[in-house]
């Protein structure tokens, strides 16, 4: 698979996931009184933002994707390198923030309405968080992948592969 591919595909993953976990995001903000969860509230409208954020920068970031003469910042590697870097621990922290309000939304017996709105979806958008975070590990490991072998590291163009030639030379210079 060509390195364009995987990370187009990681950063479309990487859009779709922050999408649908802001609409899980907005959901609990709505159903979650903060009655029976004390931080719920807060950790869904803080899910929603982010995801709003990340699916905006992804968006942004799949459009510069494929540009191999742009010389804009956002075509370079390291401008995807590192807001991929950023947004790993990020979700995972949210991931982890959701997450740990589950056995308050989840136990129908103690502190409850009787109906477990935020149960599922609570225990989704955290779950889904974390998976927005392993894609991000994997485009930054795809990033890294696409700029082996080129002189100037991060600071060349995404979309400009390194010749097999450079590659070996520069792997041969490194042994």
């Amino acid at each position: 698979m060509s390195n364009l591919t995987l990370r187009t595909t990681f950063y479309s993953l990487t859009l779709a996931l922050a999408f649908c976990n802001q609409a899980f995001g907005i959901y609990l903000c709505v159903v979650d009184t903060g009655y029976f969860s004390p931080n719920s509230w807060i950790f869904s409208i803080i899910l929603t933002i982010f995801c709003f954020l990340t699916w905006i920068w992804a968006s942004v970031l799949l459009a510069f994707n494929n540009r191999p003469t742009s010389t804009h910042a956002l075509a370079r590697a390291s401008s995807h390198f590192y807001s991929f870097l950023l947004l790993t621990p990020i979700h995972l922290a949210i991931g982890i923030m959701v997450l740990s309000q589950i056995h308050y939304n989840c136990n129908t017996i103690l502190y409850s309405d009787g109906e477990p709105d935020g149960c599922g979806t609570g225990a989704t958008a955290g779950s889904l968080s974390i998976v927005q975070s392993i894609i991000a590990g994997l485009a930054i490991w795809s990033i890294l992948r696409s700029v082996t072998g080129s002189p100037t590291g991060l600071k060349t163009n995404i979309a400009s592969e390194a010749s097999d030639n450079e590659k070996s030379a520069m792997l041969a210079s490194q042994a």
